[in-house]
């Protein structure tokens, strides 16, 4: 077998390799969207607000500075682990 011919299989093993390993990068991104969509889902069942509520409850969360929100109890949730 000549040079040329074992690159060129070689080039053929490898983009079968990366075809595979990029259905499995794919299957693994939607495993992380399904959990963080249960995440999602678990964490607003947990705030136990009606349905036809939970758009407003959104909507205010959405108006609010979020971030200054969730680092306020960040810190909240450090003190009384201290305490």
């Amino acid at each position: 077998m000549m040079k040329s011919e074992k690159i060129v299989k070689n080039i053929e093993k490898l983009q079968e390799k990366m075809l595979e390993l990029q259905i499995q990068l794919e299957d693994l991104e939607k495993q992380k969207t399904q959990a963080e969509n249960e995440e999602i889902i678990q964490a607003v069942r947990s705030i136990k607000v009606q349905p036809e509520d939970l758009k407003y409850v959104l909507k205010a969360i959405q108006n609010m500075n979020v971030k200054a929100i969730i680092e306020k109890m960040k810190k909240e949730v450090i003190k009384d682990e201290k305490e």
